[in-house]
């Protein structure tokens, strides 16, 4: 048998083009029917480390590659390297 979830699985939709990703959300399902979506993530400590937490970025609405996604990094931070990261496909995803 598995066992119960231990951290919740929230979910929550996003549209426009500034966000600020909240420290409880796991999937961020954005809206790109009507234009771009754009998020900046959470400051992230100097003494943090989680191998758990993960946050989805999903183009929930098919139009990623004309209406893009762009994932900010905080201040001091990078996402692969860059201080931003840019969803343009349809239907695509990362898991930051």
């Amino acid at each position: 048998m598995l066992q119960s979830q231990k951290y919740p699985n929230n979910s929550r939709t996003i549209s426009g083009a500034i966000n600020i990703v909240r420290t409880d959300d796991v999937t961020l399902l954005c809206n790109t029917s009507s234009g771009i979506v754009g998020m900046t993530l959470q400051e992230i400590p100097d003494d943090y480390w989680s191998s758990q937490y993960k946050l989805y970025v999903v183009d929930l609405s098919a139009n990623a590659n004309t209406n893009n996604i762009t994932i900010d990094a905080p201040r001091g931070h990078t996402i692969i390297g860059a201080s931003r990261f840019v969803i343009n496909a349809t239907y695509d995803y990362v898991i930051i």
